[in-house]
């Protein structure tokens, strides 16, 4: 049975969900390859005319063509998989995950070129060659590229099984929702007041992430995208906390939000040997909302990565003296973003 099925009991939720999201998102491909000369038409125009020599709004056009072509693309390989293998049951579970995790890579990566090209950024590749195994990947979180970005530096490369804390509003993404529920993921609501089931989810997975060879953590410790009204929330957030300690290195933070620590502590405690790396980013700013991509904000940026790596015996073992460490980490990832703005494009 497939992972996410075995692991939620409501399955009808799941057909109810892709009985609305894959026919709309298939009809839009078709409508949108249909349309696309006279779109793409009326958007070249409309940058002519406003003298955007870098056309932003054709760009964005052809590259949200090009999601929906990968979407449908992925949705026919998903169902080639489950076809093939009748949802798992032939060739056993284990190919059936390797091919979806294969379906994953493919994906990721396909997106993760085509917005370089489009956009015509540069890339400047991460100097990872290895990494332990299991370890848990803390990422920072700025756009709505960000969990692509990270398959594209560390999971494609390295052939690593990633299990993703990813927010349940992605569920509306059909590859995602399908093959993101095959393969060990946990999709959180991130209300604060289901912070205990939230955790449940997270650590759920460890049995599936220690039996795999290739399997890892991945987790977004800040939860949303950067803005500076989400700052103030968090700080405030910290205040009601009584933590003056936090609050007191989070009122310096410039581009990133406070982490969570809940999750990542859990599964601290949960993988106690396993070592904690951390992905910083910056050029993938361009793409935190719709208006970016029109704007051209994404057009010319060099993606730029550095990854910071910590053993088990870096880690402290105390929850209050983790929470600061952790805080620590993320001040030097802001001064390191800091630092990217003042090297040239």
């Amino acid at each position: 049975m497939p992972f996410g099925l075995a692991r939620k009991n409501d399955w009808r939720t799941h057909l109810l969900r892709r009985a609305i999201t894959v026919p709309s998102f298939l009809a839009a491909t078709v409508l949108g390859v249909f349309i696309a000369p006279a779109v793409l038409g009326t958007t070249f125009c409309v940058d002519v005319i406003r003298g955007r020599r870098q056309l932003p709004a054709t760009r964005a056009t052809i590259f949200f063509l090009y999601f929906l072509c990968c979407e449908t693309w992925g949705i026919t390989a998903a169902l080639a998989i489950w076809l093939l293998t009748a949802g798992g049951r032939i060739g056993g579970s284990r190919r059936y995950m390797d091919w979806n995790f294969a379906l994953q890579r493919i994906w990721s990566g396909a997106l993760f070129r085509g917005a370089l090209r489009i956009f015509s950024m540069r890339f400047e590749t991460p100097d990872v060659t290895a990494l332990p195994l299991p370890h848990i990947l803390l990422v920072r979180h700025a756009s709505t590229a960000d969990s692509v970005l990270a398959a594209a530096c560390i999971a494609n490369p390295l052939r690593i099984h990633y299990a993703y804390t990813l927010k349940t509003e992605l569920l509306l993404d059909p590859c995602l929702d399908i093959v993101g529920n095959r393969i060990p993921n946990a999709f959180i609501d991130r209300e604060a007041t289901r912070k205990r089931l939230q955790v449940e989810r997270l650590l759920a997975l460890v049995p599936a992430v220690r039996s795999d060879p290739r399997g890892a953590f991945l987790i977004f410790p800040e939860g949303t995208r950067f803005s500076q009204d989400r700052l103030q929330r968090e700080l405030a957030r910290l205040v009601a906390a009584d933590r003056s300690d936090l609050l007191r290195l989070a009122r310096t933070f410039q581009h990133v939000l406070p982490p969570r620590t809940t999750g990542v502590y859990a599964l601290h405690e949960a993988l106690p040997h396993a070592p904690i790396v951390i992905l910083g980013h910056t050029g993938f700013e361009g793409a935190r909302t719709m208006g970016d991509f029109l704007r051209g904000d994404l057009i010319g940026r060099t993606i730029r990565t550095k990854t910071w790596f910590f053993t088990a015996d870096d880690i402290p073992a105390d929850r209050n003296a983790f929470d600061l460490w952790l805080f620590e980490r993320w001040k030097e990832l802001d001064e390191w973003i800091l630092q990217q703005r003042t090297v040239p494009t």
